[in-house]
């Protein structure tokens, strides 16, 4: 690089100031000159002479270290500039390192959702595997259970039956379906058992009455004869046998009976 400027000494400044100021132009002139384009002047006046040979000495060395100084700064700009650079890529190895880190990590993580994603579904059709088995065994479980039930509402229904097969009809409309161990108890409980078999069979026949165990009907019409409702208040039109619907009643008493579930008494007179 070419220096751009012309550095004096101020040693020379002694020399100078003896100079008139027109050998002092010619001096300057000269001087700059030889620095800028490197031309060496002829002076007429020898004095003029060997001043020139002496700034041209210090003229040499400023360029030499200017020179000198210029190169030494570019190399150590070049130096900064592939410092930077080295730093740089080794910045850009270590991104690029680390991109192809994530990638990998990234990678790997999708690898393992994939594998768990797999594994869970597996999971899943295991676990819908066993619930369609346990359903099944369920099912099975309740297909026989309502098998056993089937079959013991048969062998209930058999044994029904054949208790009825056993039954005779008894009463004067032969309506009365009684086996001999019921008329047995029906007449060890009740001394008048044939009465009220009487009863019952003219009754079922008059009111089209029917009942789905006649020794049952007998026996709850005898536990009401002995309740509050029995014989000694059979005038009362809300006391009636088990089975026998009730008369339709108009008495005050009756509905308070009914509504507040107590009897009602009317007032004595006076």
């Amino acid at each position: 690089m070419k220096n751009k400027a012309l550095l004096i000494h101020h040693d020379y400044y002694d020399i100078v100031r003896l100079l008139t100021v027109e050998e002092s132009g010619i001096l300057f002139k000269a001087m700059l000159e030889y620095d800028i384009n490197g031309t060496e002047p002829e002076f007429e006046d020898r004095a003029l002479t060997l001043l020139f040979a002496q700034f041209k000495k210090s003229l040499d060395s400023n360029r030499k270290h200017y020179e000198q100084t210029c190169k030494r700064k570019s190399e150590n700009a070049k130096k900064r500039w592939k410092k930077e650079e080295a730093e740089i890529s080794e910045e850009e190895d270590a991104d690029a390192q680390k991109f192809m880190q994530n990638d990998a990590d990234a990678y790997k993580r999708k690898a393992n959702e994939k594998a768990n994603g797999n594994e869970n579904e597996k999971a899943n059709e295991n676990e819908k595997a066993n619930g369609n088995e346990n359903e099944n065994a369920k099912e099975n479980v309740n297909v026989k259970e309502k098998e056993g039930a089937s079959d013991a509402l048969k062998k209930q229904e058999a044994e029904n039956a054949d208790t009825q097969t056993h039954k005779m009809p008894y009463g004067e409309f032969k309506n009365v379906l009684l086996s001999e161990e019921e008329l047995t108890r029906l007449k060890e409980k009740t001394p008048d058992a044939m009465r009220r078999i009487e009863s019952l069979s003219a009754y079922m026949k008059s009111s089209g009455k029917v009942y789905s165990d006649h020794y049952a009907q007998l026996l709850n019409w005898r536990l009401f004869e002995n309740s509050s409702c029995g014989a000694p208040k059979r005038d009362d039109k809300s006391c009636k046998p088990p089975g026998e619907r009730r008369e339709p009643t108009f008495d005050v008493s009756e509905f308070t009976k009914k509504a507040l579930d107590i009897r009602y008494v009317p007032p004595k007179d006076d």
